[in-house]
């Protein structure tokens, strides 16, 4: 009678298989060359950067207070970057 249950015997070699493999596909996946010019974006504070598409709209999300019941919470600013339609071009 054959235990379909059992552990088998090879089972670290597939998992260093399939580790092979996820790994691979991600550098493949990070290392295609885009086909799009960036730009640089320097926060104002000087806080951080950002690497943004050259072709996109990008306007800034001043920060805002939300009040909930008696919690009070401000939101970070932060960058909205949308690409450019045929309407807006």
């Amino acid at each position: 009678m054959v235990n379909a249950f059992r552990r088998s015997d090879d089972g670290p070699m597939h998992r260093s298989v399939a580790l092979v493999l996820l790994l691979a596909t991600t550098l493949a996946a990070c290392a295609a060359p885009k086909d799009r010019d960036l730009a640089r974006y320097y926060d104002p504070e000087g806080l951080s950067t950002a690497s943004l598409p050259t072709s996109n709209t990008i306007s800034v999300a001043p920060p805002e207070l939300r009040v909930v019941g008696s919690f009070r919470a401000e939101v970070a600013p932060g960058l909205l970057t949308l690409p450019v339609t045929g309407e807006d071009a």
